[in-house]
């Protein structure tokens, strides 16, 4: 597939076979209604409800719930028929169906592209906030219900910060923290490879590729390099991530011993003091992880 520019929009090309079929009807009718109209004429049956009430929209891709085709009067028709009505009723050119998300750790997709035959490109692009994100339906899942969380990262206040994301997934919230919160430096880890490539793309096609390093594997074993590093550490992970707690402590474990350290100094003079550390400003590198950094600690 390929995105091509058109001014400020993005236009996305599936390498799939398009039917001459797949053109739009009636400009001015709504996209339901239309959607209605088609499915009755081809049940040739009264339809009370449409069976579709809610789809995602990716470009030239419509995205749909797929149990409804097992169902009268829908599983006595030919599926191909039913998909390429769905995609000429919304003007989509891929129909993709999706089912439940993988359970496992990896969050994988269950979606396949239902229409048109033959078609295996399942990449989509989306903008949220002014960035851009794309990925593979077929091959990893986009939560569309975290778009506030993401307007959040990139507006906090981490100017000169060096941040760990455990879990990046495709970049949801590695994207915004470089393009907005200011934050100096990313390092990204993520396990499954399908999300990694698309990560990578989102990266790249944002501009902060140059700001951000990726480790693709077990999170326990690719950020074991990374410890006292991190001014802040992202766990972004359903349903828990309490698991990656401990590594999570150990990423930025050098600013707590500081202040333990310190705080243990001044106890042993007599003095009961609240140690905390602020910020750290790193310098300079002078070798692989190992960082010249000037420590803000206030003493009260």
């Amino acid at each position: 597939s390929q995105i091509i520019e058109q001014g400020s929009a993005q236009v996305h090309q599936a390498e799939c076979p398009v039917s001459s079929s797949l053109v739009p009807g009636d400009a001015g009718e709504a996209p339901h209604s239309k959607l209605k109209r088609s499915l009755h004429e081809l049940a040739a049956a009264q339809v009370k409800e449409v069976p579709l009430k809610r789809w995602e929209d990716y470009g030239d891709l419509v995205l749909v719930p797929g149990g409804w085709v097992t169902a009268a009067p829908w599983s006595a028709l030919p599926e191909k028929e039913v998909w390429e009505c769905v995609g000429r009723s919304l003007g989509k050119v891929r129909v993709a169906v999706k089912e439940e998300i993988d359970a496992g750790p990896m969050r994988q997709s269950h979606v396949r592209i239902a229409h048109p035959e033959g078609c295996a490109d399942g990449w989509v692009q989306t903008t949220q906030h002014g960035l851009h994100y794309e990925w593979d339906v077929t091959k990893v899942m986009f939560s569309r219900g975290n778009v506030n969380e993401r307007r959040r990262m990139g507006k906090l206040s981490a100017a000169g910060e060096t941040f760990v994301d455990l879990f990046a997934g495709i970049g949801y919230f590695t994207v915004p923290m470089l393009a907005g919160s200011g934050a100096a430096k990313g390092y990204a880890c993520e396990w499954n490879p399908d999300s990694v490539e698309a990560l990578k793309r989102n990266l790249k096609r944002n501009g902060v590729d140059g700001r951000c390093e990726v480790f693709l594997g077990d999170n326990k074993e690719s950020a074991k390099g990374l410890k006292n590093i991190a001014d802040r550490v992202l766990l972004g992970l359903l349903p828990s991530s309490e698991a990656a707690w401990p590594l999570a402590v150990k990423l930025d474990a050098w600013r707590v011993k500081l202040a333990s350290d310190i705080t243990a100094l001044a106890a042993a003079e007599g003095r009961a003091w609240r140690v905390t550390v602020p910020h750290i400003e790193r310098v300079k590198t002078y070798a692989p992880h190992v960082l010249h950094v000037v420590a803000d600690v206030h003493c009260e």
